[in-house]
């Protein structure tokens, strides 16, 4: 457990050895969220980018699923709601010595926000989590998501024909027909 001193309150976080199971599902759940559709303008311009990318190469569905993705993160930015954040709330294990209640993400951005309201930052947010980001044990069954901007950018083209094949669709396509 890693604790953290904010002006008046004291919270204890999980570390990567000691989330319980149910809090990394929801952990997991937001981090997938953030990487997938995000929560800033720069987020925003990455999906009109990959959209614009995939209309040059006449990837259609592609392209709809990047608008998709930025309409998405859009109404993450109107919501004022950052899965990033809500990951970090999940990690903590009390506040004060108070348990958390659940994971919803009303609930964890109230508990964000009443963090931030007693001087939690960025930076120990952002830290906290790469903290247990480099710690995870490699013999978890859990495991994060690559952001490397060349797959995400630029994807494999095999991508589309292995998950047709894998679901078992045989008329099922994610691309355009030609």
């Amino acid at each position: 457990m890693k604790k953290i001193k904010l002006n008046t309150l004291t919270l204890e976080l999980h570390d990567s050895m000691s989330i319980p199971a149910v809090a990394e599902n929801f952990f997991h759940f937001y981090l997938i969220n953030q990487s997938g559709t995000g929560s800033t303008i720069e987020d925003v311009r990455r999906h009109y980018s990959g959209a614009i990318l995939r209309l040059q190469t006449e990837d259609l569905a592609g392209a709809v699923i990047e608008l998709e993705n930025a309409d998405y993160t859009l109404q993450n930015m109107a919501m004022n709601f950052n899965p990033l954040h809500c990951a970090w709330a999940c990690l903590i294990a009390n506040i004060d010595g108070e348990p958390l209640k659940n994971y919803d993400h009303d609930y964890l951005q109230g508990i964000v926000q009443q963090c931030s309201d007693d001087g939690l930052t960025a930076t120990i947010l952002n830290e906290s989590l790469e903290d247990v980001k480099k710690n995870w044990k490699p013999n978890s069954n859990t495991s994060f998501l690559s952001i490397a901007k060349s797959w995400i950018d630029n994807p494999s083209p095999e991508w589309n024909v292995d998950v047709n094949t894998s679901l078992h669709l045989p008329n099922a396509s994610l691309t355009r027909k030609t």
